[in-house]
């Protein structure tokens, strides 16, 4: 008896997953935000689309240049923060300057 209720609990998970993979992917579709609001975007006053965060795109560019000009992520990191530019208050690290390159690069 167990096994059973355990198999529809388990139907039941897959289910709900691919309900908010389906919900999520019409969102995204529809170019609506979905979980965070990324580094360089603000939440746009409809409070659903994002826009362009000036100062941020512009750390962005930044940080792409240093990144073709040789630079490591981790003397990115410390480079952008030697210079007191903040990541929204808070220090950069090498993991934040990485991914942020990964966005960019998609």
């Amino acid at each position: 008896m167990r096994n059973i209720v355990n198999c529809f609990a388990e139907y039941e998970r897959a289910l709900i997953r691919a309900r908010t993979r389906a919900a999520l992917a019409v969102k995204r579709a529809k170019g609506e935000r979905i979980g965070i609001v990324p580094f360089g975007f603000k939440l746009a006053a409809d409070g659903v689309h994002l826009e362009a965060h000036e100062a941020e795109q512009v750390i962005i560019g930044s940080v792409c240049q240093m990144r073709t000009e040789g630079l490591s992520i981790r003397a990115i990191a410390a480079k952008l923060n030697e210079q007191g530019i903040a990541a929204r208050g808070a220090k950069w690290h090498a993991t934040s300057v990485a991914r942020l390159l990964e966005r960019e690069a998609a």
